[in-house]
This record gives structure tokens, C-alpha cells and sequence, in this order.
């Protein structure tokens, strides 16, 4: 989904079926290279907070790494009741 909305795209299989298996694997070391789309843009982003808070640390606080400031989304596990109960509220 990322390379077509890149490529300027929103159809995904048509780029797909139009392209060759060469082609996608050229975007695919592309991307390994230049990364790009919203994980490429979090991981700039944790970088340059990271950069900041140790800016003033350098050699006296513990150093802060990117990592720390990349969101992790961890989905609670529900019951199959509690799923239940939660699409019958949406609807």
C-alpha cells in the first residue's frame, strides 16, 4: 500500500498486475535503502527527539536511543464475550 501511494496510486492490484517481478523487487531494495511512508517518517522523528534530549546530556545522563521514542501499539486481548459486547455497541 505504501509503494502505490507513492507511486500516486490507489490501486494497489492494478500497479501489482502491471508490474514485474524484477520491478518489485527493484522497490523493494529501493525501499530497504530510502525507506519511505509512515514508518520511515516515525522512525526521523524518534531519531531527532532523541537527538534532542541528549543534546544537553551528552557525556553526564544516561544517553536516550531512538527506540524509546517510537510508539508501540500492543492490542489488548479481549475475551470473545467482551468482542461481542463491543461490536453490539457499535451497532
Amino acid at each position: 500500500m505504501q509503494l502505490a501511494l507513492a507511486a500516486g496510486t490507489l490501486d494497489v492490484d492494478g500497479m501489482l498486475n502491471n508490474m514485474s517481478s524484477e520491478k518489485f523487487s527493484e522497490w523493494q531494495a529501493f525501499g530497504r535503502i530510502y525507506p519511505f511512508g509512515a514508518e520511515a517518517e516515525t522512525k526521523r522523528f524518534a531519531i531527532q527527539q532523541a537527538n534532542i534530549l541528549n543534546a544537553p546530556h551528552f557525556s553526564t545522563k544516561k544517553v536516550r536511543l531512538a527506540t524509546e521514542f517510537i510508539p508501540t501499539f500492543k492490542p489488548k486481548k479481549k475475551t470473545v464475550k467482551q468482542q461481542i459486547a463491543m461490536f453490539d455497541r457499535l451497532g
